[in-house]
């Protein structure tokens, strides 16, 4: 199986043309190019779709990984509300799944999937793997790639954490897509072009993803959270889905 540092170099002698990878957007609640807002909120409701989609396949596609990447540039650490690992606040609140948001699922026949949501002292981390016989998507389609769902039902503003809830909401958060890559028949993988990168939570001024133009009120409207220690989670890595697929 080819490297991806090795495809890399084989790349740059190749001409421009071979350079058309396939193309990830990462929007809210459904496939671009509907009502995608970048930013979300509460008042939104309960339940916050974050979708990764992807378009411009030129050949069979065997497997999918997808992770976004919840925190606020330079600030480390997570508020409770976003603790949606095993020990955290709003543990069995986090779903990722391959369906269809909008526009067709990427999934082929016979799949098999890992998810996870995993936290350490600066960020959480959700990931959805799926692997999948081989098919060739239409290169004019846009395919759901994976959607991650946070139930925001028991949350609420301020420090803290309550037996039934968790603190912290209003503090803005940045969802990047931090990894998007596919694998094609022979098991080669390549990494997706990122036409988008990120998504805000209740972040109208852009200030959690780094792209705001000041950092002084009203941007600069972070609040101090109740951060719990990191809890170390096993991970089940990419290639180990890999050799699980016979």
């Amino acid at each position: 199986m080819h490297t991806l540092p090795g495809i890399i170099a084989a790349a740059l002698l190749l001409p421009a043309a071979a350079f058309a990878n396939p193309a990830a957007n990462i929007t809210w609640t459904s496939c671009p190019p509907g009502n995608t807002p970048t930013n979300r909120t509460r008042a939104d409701g309960p339940t916050a779709t974050v979708v990764v989609s992807g378009h411009g396949f030129t050949q069979a596609v065997r497997a999918i990984q997808v992770v976004v990447e919840v925190g606020f540039a330079g600030v480390q650490g997570l508020p409770d509300s976003w603790r949606y690992d095993a020990a955290g606040c709003n543990a069995g609140g986090f779903q990722a799944s391959y369906a269809s948001a909008g526009c067709p699922s990427i999934v082929g026949t016979n799949p098999l999937s890992v998810a996870k949501f995993e936290y350490n002292e600066i960020t959480g981390r959700a990931t959805l793997a799926f692997i999948f016989d081989p098919w060739t998507p239409n290169p004019n389609t846009t395919y759901t790639l994976a959607q991650f769902t946070f139930d925001k039902s028991n949350v609420f503003p301020g420090l803290g954490a309550k037996a039934d809830s968790c603190g912290c909401a209003e503090r803005p958060e940045c969802l990047s897509l931090v990894n998007a890559a596919w694998l094609d028949a022979s098991s080669n993988e390549t990494p997706f072009f990122l036409e988008s990168y990120s998504v805000g939570w209740e972040d109208e001024y852009g200030v959690a993803c780094g792209v705001a133009d000041c950092f002084d009120p009203p941007c600069d409207n972070r609040d101090p959270c109740s951060l719990p220690q990191p809890t170390p989670v096993a991970q089940r890595s990419w290639g180990s889905l890999k050799a699980s697929y016979r």
